[in-house]
């Protein structure tokens, strides 16, 4: 996910159905948020870490520059149980440092508080005076 010249841009891991005590790769792809959202959608019963690649354009003066920046996040919905919920966000810190540093870190109950618009405002607020004008 980290190298920019492989098309994959998003990876996820939650603990192990078979082993509750380890955590796995569940998804990865090329497909960006979309890909990355029908994955966690798969069991509203399981608490996930994803890590999202996205890519800031800036376009001044006729030079454009392309700028990644990665998003962690921790999603736990209603439905995951309360001691699940807990351990994971026990154990955030372990798998946010695999996926190494982020420019945005998020903890969200639904997948849909991980839209594009919601994850681009937080990227444009986590900025600095330099902000990129797409994505």
């Amino acid at each position: 996910m980290r190298d920019l010249d492989d098309d994959l841009n998003w990876v996820l891991a939650s603990y192990s159905e078979a082993h509750p005590n380890r955590v796995e790769l569940v998804g990865q792809g090329g497909g960006g948020l979309p890909q990355c959202l029908a994955c966690c959608a798969a069991s509203d019963r399981r608490a996930y870490w994803g890590g999202l690649r996205v890519i800031a354009v800036d376009s001044r003066r006729g030079v454009v520059s392309r700028r990644p920046k990665f998003v962690f996040f921790y999603l736990a919905g209603p439905r995951v149980a309360v001691r699940s919920r807990t351990r994971g966000l026990l154990d955030m810190g372990a798998v946010a440092a695999v996926l190494q540093e982020a420019h945005l870190r998020l903890e969200v109950e639904a997948a849909d508080e991980l839209s594009e618009e919601s994850i681009v405002s937080r990227l444009l607020q986590a900025g600095g005076a330099h902000k990129p004008n797409g994505w």
